[in-house]
């Protein structure tokens, strides 16, 4: 039983990625290079200015989004 619920929730977190609304396979990994994997998992720490150079010159995070006014 336990193997079941974990094969429909493994399909679950699958499905989630996998929707229309998903850029997740529009891209050929989620970390833009190994500079943008080591700050990322290197955990908490304070964000120099070496790192917003790295993260605008490497193109880290990817197309902005742009909220339209709806007033």
């Amino acid at each position: 039983m336990k193997k079941l619920l974990w094969i429909a929730f493994s399909g679950l977190i699958l499905m989630s990625c996998s929707t229309g609304g998903s850029d997740f396979f529009a891209h050929d990994s989620m970390y833009k290079n190994w500079d943008h994997v080591k700050y990322s998992w290197s955990g908490y720490k304070d964000t120099t200015n070496v790192d917003v150079e790295k993260s605008e010159t490497q193109d880290w995070w990817g197309k902005p989004v742009i909220e339209n006014d709806v007033r």
